[in-house]
């Protein structure tokens, strides 16, 4: 699960970053099919926060750029999820 938000992410900058002289339409109904398939996994808490995500130390937060809202997002999910665990836990 850990690789899933940012092999997406690569695969699109990758996409963008093409320039090619032959097969256009093909770069382009690619980077469309990405875009349209793929978000759900790039709005699932459960893929972008999740402790194996967010916390695994070949990722943390690198693939988020620095300037992207999407950092402080995924570390707001990770601590709403441990407190929402802590407060489970404490009713056990």
């Amino acid at each position: 699960m850990s690789n899933v938000v940012p092999n997406i992410r690569d695969i699109r900058e990758n996409l963008e970053s093409l320039n090619p002289t032959y097969c256009k339409q093909l770069v382009t109904d690619l980077l469309k099919s990405v875009k349209i398939r793929l978000i759900k996994y790039e709005k699932n808490n459960l893929y972008i926060a999740s402790p194996v995500g967010l916390l695994d130390p070949r990722f943390k937060v690198k693939w988020c750029k620095e300037n992207q809202p999407y950092r402080e997002v995924c570390k707001s999910a990770v601590l709403q999820d441990m407190i929402k665990y802590a407060a489970a836990a404490d009713t056990l």
